[in-house]
């Protein structure tokens, strides 16, 4: 009877012990899953301050790059139309052109490259980007700088929109009608070979 009594005690003492041990388990359970909402958050919150970042950087960034832009611009403006070349625009418009854009209107040749591009038709505007050497030389360095902008941008922007918004800039018009004609010449140019006059303009695509 003395070891029955034991036995059973000692069975009631596991069956105490075993209860402790599952609730501690739970208990555990539960604070493992606080750990891991709590490491989900921190991860979201890491994440969010290391895109912020990124878009601060990218910002800085793109100061800097627009200027570099709009000075490539500036020259491949100058080789076409400055009248120390075959153009006819007074040195006092280039020189005007070039304060704004060195105060923050770094789009100020760009405009101006549009108007002349889609004011003329499309054989002086293939001249006007790729008519010369140097013009090629321009364009291929602008391509080039405004390429990387748009990495920068999407590798800051998860939905696209500081890309949009960088891609449907001035720059960027520039920068596409520059593909259009380097990938789609005009029917009688060959891409690279300079066997024309580079500012001539057709009978139908004089000014008005």
């Amino acid at each position: 009877p003395l070891a029955f009594l034991w036995f059973v005690l000692a069975y009631f003492s596991q069956q105490k012990e075993l209860a402790q041990n599952t609730e501690a388990l739970h208990m555990q359970s539960i604070e493992m899953q606080r750990s891991v909402v709590q490491a989900s958050i921190q991860a979201t919150a890491i994440s969010g301050t290391e895109m912020h970042a990124r878009r601060e950087a990218f910002l800085g960034t793109n100061d800097i790059v627009r200027n570099q832009l709009g000075n490539i611009l500036a020259f491949l403006y100058m080789s076409s139309q400055g009248a120390n070349t075959s153009g006819d625009v007074p040195s006092e418009r280039i020189s005007e052109l070039w304060n704004r854009n060195a105060i923050q209107d770094s789009e100020a040749f760009a405009r101006q490259l549009l108007e002349l591009s889609f004011g003329n038709g499309p054989r002086y505007a293939y001249k006007l980007f790729w008519g010369t050497d140097v013009r090629a030389r321009h364009c291929e360095n602008f391509i080039f700088s405004f390429d990387r902008l748009l990495d920068a941008a999407d590798a800051c922007d998860s939905n696209g929109m500081i890309r949009d918004a960088v891609a449907g800039s001035t720059h960027g018009f520039v920068y596409n009608r520059m593909i259009l004609f380097r990938d789609s010449p005009p029917a009688g140019i060959t891409f690279g070979v300079y066997d024309f006059d580079p500012d001539s303009r057709e009978p139908d695509e004089a000014d008005d």
